[in-house]
């Protein structure tokens, strides 16, 4: 699956939105997806800082936390599973 096929069903990655990504990046392969934590403003993270008991009401959002978010593994090249199998 090249990544231009994944794009219009994922909302956010690393980049804060799927939309911010370069087209650039459309026809590289995606090797794997998973789920990582990774630092973010809390004001893009209200959930997880609210799941780690902060006082949104008293922090400043600019401050980092860490949140869960999908990471999407792409590579220029196709996997070739048949040479991966054979090691």
């Amino acid at each position: 699956m090249k990544f231009k096929e994944l794009r219009r069903y994922i909302s956010r990655m690393n980049y804060r939105f799927i939309s911010e990504v370069p087209e650039s990046y459309d026809d590289y392969y995606v090797y794997g997806i998973g789920m990582r934590e990774t630092e973010f403003p809390i004001k893009y993270a209200i959930d997880a800082a609210i799941a780690q008991g902060l006082d949104i009401d008293k922090v400043d959002r600019e401050k980092t936390i860490y949140a869960n978010a999908l990471e999407i593994m792409l590579s220029e090249t196709e996997r070739d599973f048949e040479a991966e199998e054979e090691q």
